[in-house]
């Protein structure tokens, strides 16, 4: 009866290992078994998020025929790995345990997953509402840095520009409303690690919770940058305060 061998070839070691088996005991690994365990590999080290993770063209260089025993497999990156995208594999094949073929798996991975995008064409300076999104499947090699996939992450943040319907929304397109408009009187809180004081000011430029304006002290008549805290408050940093007359 015929007899073959199969050598391994060990990558970092010029030594190979075979296996010998008659052919009436030989297997053949299925291509899909590889594609199915390469992608169990990357959707375990894949971000936590809903992600659907797709291979395609996938090749396989090396013999795919095994002893039969039950097998078991290795994955093993062959380059520092970014998905979406090529990917290229060592696929170590194990029966009962010992390593009986060496096989290089490579690919195309597409990643897609739920993203928020516009419900409908919005103008500029539009107040994003629940009414305005929906959630559709796209795939993430595609899309801008920033798209946004929970919808709470959008709620209640303003368009910078006009977008159209189906669109994306990224972090580019939207910014927080602004708490404060130009011309507001506020409330000036001065903090310092001994004392803390207030005055009324007057906001000289529009700004969202967390930005710094510029604002007059109505008092001393001084200009200072303050953080917006809420619609009628500001803070500033005695100790890195800015202020101009």
């Amino acid at each position: 009866m015929a007899l073959f061998a199969l050598a391994i070839l060990c990558v970092g070691d010029a030594r190979a290992a075979t296996f010998t088996a008659s052919q009436e005991h030989a297997a053949v690994v299925p291509l899909e078994e590889i594609t199915r365990q390469v992608t169990r590999y990357i959707m375990d080290r894949i971000s936590a998020e809903p992600h659907h993770v797709r291979i395609t063209n996938v090749r396989i260089q090396g013999d795919l025929r095994v002893p039969r025993a039950p097998l078991s497999y290795e994955i093993i990156p062959r380059t520092r790995q970014l998905w979406p995208g090529p990917v290229s594999f060592t696929v170590v094949v194990r029966a009962d345990g010992r390593p009986v073929q060496r096989l290089l798996a490579t690919g195309n991975v597409e990643v897609s997953g739920k993203v928020v995008v516009a419900a409908y064409p919005l103008a500029r300076n539009h107040l994003m509402t629940e009414a305005d999104i929906r959630l559709e499947e796209r795939h993430l090699a595609q899309l801008p840095q920033g798209t946004f996939i929970d919808p709470q992450h959008v709620l209640g943040k303003r368009t910078r520009q006009g977008i159209g319907a189906g669109s994306v929304l990224h972090s580019q397109l939207l910014e927080a409303p602004p708490l404060i408009k130009r011309g507001a009187v506020v409330t000036i809180l001065g903090e310092s690690p001994w004392v803390t004081v207030v005055a009324q000011g007057q906001a000289k430029g529009d700004g969202a919770r967390g930005e710094q304006i510029r604002v007059v002290n109505l008092s001393s008549r001084k200009e200072i940058y303050a953080e917006v805290v809420d619609a009628s408050t500001v803070r500033v940093d005695f100790a890195t305060a800015n202020t101009r007359r």
